[in-house]
């Protein structure tokens, strides 16, 4: 485990199960905290978001302020589906020469992220992502 980042963590939202995606990405943030890295993931923003009634075009604006204070995007993908959001996110830190990581379940198919992300973390269920997390350089 190297020094301790400012990780980004991105995931596809569209058409998943609010309760059960915010349990799951509530446990990866919880161990990337816990190994000292810093995370934003703006699933702990939605609720200020639907309060506040922002558009899409207001949360992509203020997901790239919060990239732009990252060192590192992290990818957590589990499905074929792609997130238009997701991959504007990944593009945005690539163009600024940031470090991409791609935690990425096992069978999932990818065009060509598995090929850009650097470190890629397959993994089978979220246990054993946690159990990569703490473990791995960001």
């Amino acid at each position: 485990m190297n020094e301790p980042k400012n990780i980004y963590l991105v995931y596809r939202f569209t058409g998943e199960d609010i309760h059960e995606l915010t349990e799951t990405l509530g446990k990866i943030l919880s161990v990337l905290r816990s190994v000292g890295h810093t995370v934003y993931c703006s699933i702990e923003d939605e609720k200020w978001f639907k309060e506040n009634h922002k558009t899409n075009k207001e949360i992509l604006n203020h997901a790239l302020e919060r990239l732009d204070k990252s060192d590192v995007i992290l990818a957590f993908v589990r499905s074929d589906q792609k997130s238009e959001g997701m991959l504007l996110e990944i593009g945005y830190m690539l163009a600024k020469g940031k470090s991409f990581a791609l935690a990425l379940k096992r069978g999932t198919k990818t065009t060509f992220l598995a090929e850009l992300a650097e470190p890629l973390i397959e993994f089978d269920s979220i246990n054993d992502l946690c159990d990569k997390l703490t473990k791995v350089d960001l």
